[in-house]
């Protein structure tokens, strides 16, 4: 009885982690080993935790545009949908796709923890053709090539720079995401006077493009698992251009790969003791799990993944009903404001820095026409750094 509520607070603990902008599932991990180093039980805290952050972390993204790491790409399309009266929509694809990837995840994961034991070895050598390979398609991708160029070479540098703590940022992930993804959408959209209109409530219906995406998704959010700097959103961008996934194809997909990618850093914290997220590195800390304990890793899993996607539709109905009598305007200063605040108290001076450059470098990019995908590089340019220097 006390496993099935440890796993069900996990469970609620995955909605406030998810909703509220710049609390990530990672912080709340650390922190728990620290304050109870000794209760390995935590574990089954955690995951469940993680899974369900997941899902609820989309709506902040696409009715607000407040990304964290993992979904950052979501506020393109989602924000466009929104915009379109389609923001629930938007939210139900990212949950078909989570769910879709996730039990798959589930299905193949003795596979998979066997396929990761045979080739671990060859993981550190394909790591930098893959990142140079997602550079040149970013290029490929942009009709003014030379201003993309400069805004990859910006985000790049600044990646470097802050990243490797070069200029000392805490929480440097989330700053730079916000500063490069976040602030220049709600920016442009106070400039515009964006109005959101009235929120269709329509049926949703299955497509096979969505469910195409869903399927990628496990093989988006294995790479992501295995390659480090491959964040969910790079393996998102690459596989939906290699694919041609439409709009709507992309969300499930994008949706599928920030739960799957989470599933899997499970996986491989089994099969080769490697720790691919702060979610990971705290499950380790108390003690790790064995192949043994994968039934209860799955079953955890499982819970989260019924659990998740029933509660985000359900508060994202109720979320759409709300944004829809506010003032979209005063809103977006509001959560430019919160954003800023938030910024301060995790990172100070130098976050507030770090976060007016990103967000200068995420302003040339919508004013010249390049897409904000662009800026991913300031995360592939650190960890290509770690293989070229």
């Amino acid at each position: 009885m006390e496993f099935f509520l440890i796993v069900l607070l996990g469970c609620v603990a995955g909605i406030f982690t998810g909703l509220i902008p710049g609390i990530h599932m990672n912080t709340v991990s650390v922190s728990l080993i620290y304050l109870m180093p000794e209760k390995q039980e935590l574990i089954y805290f955690i995951i469940p935790m993680s899974v369900v952050h997941t899902f609820l972390d989309f709506i902040p993204s696409v009715l607000f545009g407040a990304p964290e790491e993992e979904t950052f790409l979501s506020i393109l399309p989602g924000h466009k949908m929104l915009l379109e009266g389609k923001g629930l929509t938007a939210i139900k694809i990212t949950v078909l796709g989570g769910l879709i990837g996730g039990i798959i995840s589930l299905l193949f994961s003795f596979v998979f923890i066997e396929l990761i034991q045979k080739i671990k070895w060859i993981i550190p050598k394909i790591i930098p053709v893959v990142l140079v390979f997602v550079l040149l398609l970013m290029v490929s991708e942009e009709k003014n090539k030379k201003i993309a160029v400069l805004v990859i070479l910006l985000s790049g540098v600044l990646g470097l720079i802050v990243l490797n703590d070069f200029f000392v940022v805490k929480e440097s992930l989330f700053v730079l995401v916000t500063g490069f993804f976040a602030f220049p959408l709600i920016i442009n959209s106070v400039l515009k006077e964006t109005k959101i209109p009235e929120q269709k409530n329509e049926k949703f219906e299955l497509s096979f493009e969505e469910i195409k995406g869903g399927f990628l998704s496990v093989l988006g959010g294995s790479i992501v698992s295995l390659i480090p700097g491959i964040g969910s959103s790079v393996s998102a961008f690459a596989l939906s251009k290699f694919t041609q996934l439409k709009e709507k194809a992309f969300l499930a997909l994008l949706g599928g790969i920030n739960t799957t990618n989470i599933i899997f850093t499970f996986f491989v914290l089994i099969a080769i003791g490697k720790t691919r997220s702060g979610s990971a590195v705290a499950v380790k800390e108390l003690g790790g799990i064995t192949g043994n304990e994968l039934f209860l890793v799955c079953f955890c899993v499982l819970v989260a993944l019924i659990f998740a996607s029933i509660t985000t539709v359900f508060l994202a109905e109720i979320l759409i009903k709300k944004i829809q009598k506010i003032n979209y305007r005063k809103m977006n200063f509001f959560v430019l404001a919160f954003l800023v605040l938030l910024v301060f108290a995790f990172s100070g001076v130098n976050g507030l820095i770090a976060l007016t450059v990103s967000a200068g470098i995420g302003m040339i990019a919508i004013r010249k026409g390049v897409k904000k995908s662009s800026c991913m590089s300031f995360l592939i340019f650190p960890v290509l750094g770690n293989y070229v220097l």
